[in-house]
């Protein structure tokens, strides 16, 4: 049995084969760009997401920070306050001077009070560390354990 084809028909059956291949290569690479948009698309929104959440998490520590930069300024001011309001009044008095004008005479006596308020300040920290040591429970001797 002999088959017989023209020239012409081969090359029109390759062309025809060939197309037929590249309309299915077409078909795919469709499906698979179609793929790719749909997880861009899905990446996008865990993105959005995740950041939201961060920006979320980031709100609640900064007010989580202040409340508790709150309590510690409460705290002090309740402990130290009142030594404070009148090293306060102290140095609105040398500020009022200032803005008024002050010689060279003057200014000297201002640095004079700075420097005692500054040592007042000094001694109130050395006191208040002189009274968290006497907090502090100290041992008992061994001859008051017999006593117990």
């Amino acid at each position: 049995m002999m088959i017989t084809v023209d020239i012409w028909q081969l090359v029109s059956l390759l062309l025809g084969f060939f197309g037929c291949v590249a309309g299915f290569g077409k078909l795919l690479l469709a499906q698979i760009d179609k793929r790719l948009d749909t997880r861009f698309e899905a990446q996008e929104r865990a993105r959005i997401e995740g950041s939201q959440g961060l920006r979320n998490d980031a709100r609640r520590a900064a007010c989580d920070g202040a409340r508790a930069y709150r309590a510690a300024s409460i705290r002090w001011s309740l402990t130290c306050g009142e030594s404070l309001s009148a090293m306060e009044g102290r140095l609105s008095r040398v500020e009022s001077e200032v803005k008024h004008g002050v010689g060279q005479r003057e200014l000297s006596d201002i640095y004079d009070r700075i420097n005692e308020v500054a040592e007042g300040l000094s001694e109130l920290r050395g006191e208040s560390h002189a009274v968290g040591d006497n907090v502090r429970p100290h041992p008992q001797p061994d001859h008051y354990q017999g006593m117990q």
